[in-house]
């Protein structure tokens, strides 16, 4: 005898679980929401050889941010190498910078600490429609964080600030430097600096301690009016609002991996995409992950 039943679909447009991952075919990570992946060995769509001054790069969560802008694509919504707050083009001078791939595929900079001319860097830009974006949703929470290797310590007492999401100190988002965050505007902010093997918030030998790092920024409610504003997530050298003050000073660093969510769109906490973020980075530097025993061609020594 047979036996028959109704099979309802069931809408629901929330997210019954957001601790856990959502199946995206690009990335775990990556939800309604995501703005901005940049992974220069990402399976996904992994970057080829050095990027030269100019470059596009990979944005991982392309797909993620064209649906939320309604509009763009690969390429429109790319990252580039490039130099915002100079006239310079970012580009590597001997003896001053040498950018270079890992064996593992991340993206050494090492800057002069002796030779480094003012603006000698470059930085890892989001696309135009990004920072539009950003500039027009200034009241909404953002998570952004950074996997990174400190290969030569920064001789400041603040590094040069790393990640930039703003335009200069009195108009930004956010500012991630190892040892501190801040932002031009009223709101709360809440930050994570961990090592493996150290878990502190923030590390107070984050920016003197070589070795792999994890950084995490949560903001919420922005209230600042940047008049211009850049989102840079990862910042190498003197590129920066602060010309002259950081000249031969800043650290060398390799890049990993750096994101950028609209906590107010994606509906998760804080908490719990640093949660999942940082169980990413646990598993990518522990033992099998693919970032693991990586290692680099050049010493920063050899160019002082």
């Amino acid at each position: 005898m047979a036996t028959y039943g109704l099979d309802f679909a069931l809408p629901y447009a929330g997210d019954p679980d957001p601790t856990l991952p959502w199946a995206d075919d690009d990335d775990s990570l990556l939800v309604p929401g995501s703005l901005v992946l940049y992974e220069p060995a990402h399976s996904a769509n992994p970057v080829v050889g050095v990027p030269a001054s100019g470059a596009s790069i990979p944005n991982i969560a392309w797909k993620r941010a064209a649906a939320l802008l309604g509009s763009g694509d690969v390429n429109s919504l790319a990252l580039s190498r490039s130099n915002p707050f100079a006239v310079a083009s970012g580009a590597d001078v001997a003896n001053q910078m040498l950018t270079e791939r890992t064996t593992l595929g991340g993206i050494h900079v090492i800057v002069s600490q002796t030779n480094a001319q003012v603006q000698q860097g470059w930085a890892a830009r989001g696309p135009a429609a990004i920072e539009a974006y950003l500039q027009a949703n200034l009241d909404h929470s953002y998570y952004i964080s950074r996997w990174d290797r400190l290969t030569r310590a920064a001789t400041a007492d603040v590094d040069p600030g790393e990640m930039i999401i703003g335009q200069n100190t009195t108009a930004l988002i956010a500012l991630s430097q190892p040892e501190a965050v801040s932002s031009g505007g009223t709101l709360p902010l809440t930050s994570s600096g961990k090592r493996l093997g150290l878990d502190s918030s923030p590390a107070s030998n984050f920016r003197t301690t070589l070795g792999n790092r994890f950084l995490s920024v949560g903001v919420s409610a922005h209230s600042g009016s940047p008049t211009f504003l850049y989102c840079n997530l990862s910042i190498h050298g003197v590129v920066s609002p602060w010309g002259a003050t950081y000249q031969n000073k800043a650290g060398s660093r390799v890049d990993y991996r750096a994101y950028l969510e609209d906590l107010t769109v994606s509906g998760r906490t804080y908490a719990q995409v640093e949660a999942l973020d940082f169980a990413l980075w646990q598993a990518a530097f522990g033992t099998g992950g693919r970032y693991n025993g990586d290692t680099i061609p050049t010493n920063p020594s050899t160019i002082p």
